[in-house]
C-alpha cells in the first residue's frame, strides 16, 4: 500500500459513516495474516481536538474465500457473547475493506501467532492466559463456533512482558457451524464421560494447544 486511501467506513448495525483519509506509515508481516498495511489517520474527539490513531487494514480481492460483510458479521456475533475479539472493525461503503484496531498500540505491543514466528514469545502470565483460553474455547463451542489456533492472537507488552488474547482471524480460524454435542456423541469418549466432562476436556485439551503454540520456548512450527 503505497497510496493515501481515502473511504467512508461504517460500524456493524450502524447506518452512518464516517469519512477518513488513510496515510501508510508502514508494512510488513506482523502476524495476523492478511493485515500488512498499517495506516494513521485523523479523527475529531469529543472535546472538538483532532488525533491521530494507528490502524490496520485488510482490502479484499474477489479471490478471497470470504467477503469482508461475513467477517464483519462475525466479529459482531463473537463479540455478542462476550469473546475478545478486535475493539475496532469498520467496514467501508464499497464492502471492500476492513479497518481494525492496530493491536500493537503504536508499537508498544508484541504480536505473536500462527503467521508470526517468535521463539522467545513468553509471557510472565501465562497461567492467567491459559484459563482465559479455555472459558473462550468453551463458551465458542457452547455457542456455534469452533476457533481453530489460526483465530487467536496474543499481544504481549514490550515493558511488562504480560499478554492479552485476541480473535483477529475470523476468516480461516472460525467455523461458524460447530456443534460440540453431536462431536461427543461421535467420540469414543462419550461411553465414558458425560457431556459436561467432555466440554471440560475440550476446553482443557486446546488450551494445552495454546500453551505449546504460544507459551513455551520452543520456535513456532508450520507445516
Amino acid at each position: 500500500m503505497e497510496d493515501v486511501t481515502e473511504a467512508r467506513f461504517r460500524k456493524y448495525g450502524e447506518s452512518k459513516y464516517i469519512d477518513l483519509v488513510l496515510f501508510p506509515y508502514r508494512e510488513g508481516n506482523e502476524g495476523m495474516e492478511g493485515w500488512k498495511n498499517f495506516v494513521q489517520t485523523f479523527v475529531d474527539s469529543k472535546n472538538g481536538n483532532r488525533r491521530e490513531i494507528g490502524l490496520f487494514l485488510k482490502e479484499f480481492s474477489s479471490e478471497d474465500k470470504l467477503t469482508p460483510q461475513m467477517i464483519f458479521e462475525r466479529h459482531h456475533r463473537l463479540k455478542e457473547i462476550g469473546l475478545p475479539v478486535v475493539p475496532t472493525l469498520r467496514m467501508s461503503d464499497d464492502n471492500k475493506l476492513l479497518l481494525m484496531t492496530d493491536l500493537t498500540y503504536g508499537g508498544k505491543y508484541e504480536i505473536v501467532d500462527r503467521h508470526n514466528i517468535h521463539p522467545n514469545n513468553l509471557a510472565l502470565n501465562s497461567s492467567v492466559l491459559a484459563e482465559q483460553i479455555k472459558k473462550i474455547a468453551r463458551k465458542a463451542s457452547e455457542n456455534g463456533f469452533y476457533l481453530n489456533i489460526d483465530a487467536y492472537t496474543l499481544v504481549i507488552d514490550k515493558k511488562t512482558k504480560e499478554g492479552k488474547i485476541f480473535l483477529s482471524d475470523l476468516s480461516s480460524g472460525v467455523e461458524t457451524k460447530y456443534d460440540l454435542e453431536e462431536s461427543f456423541r461421535k467420540s469414543i469418549r462419550s461411553k465414558y464421560m458425560t457431556f459436561e466432562d467432555y466440554k471440560d476436556f475440550y476446553a482443557n485439551n486446546f488450551a494445552a494447544s495454546f500453551i505449546e503454540a504460544f507459551l513455551s520456548d520452543k520456535p513456532l512450527m508450520y507445516n
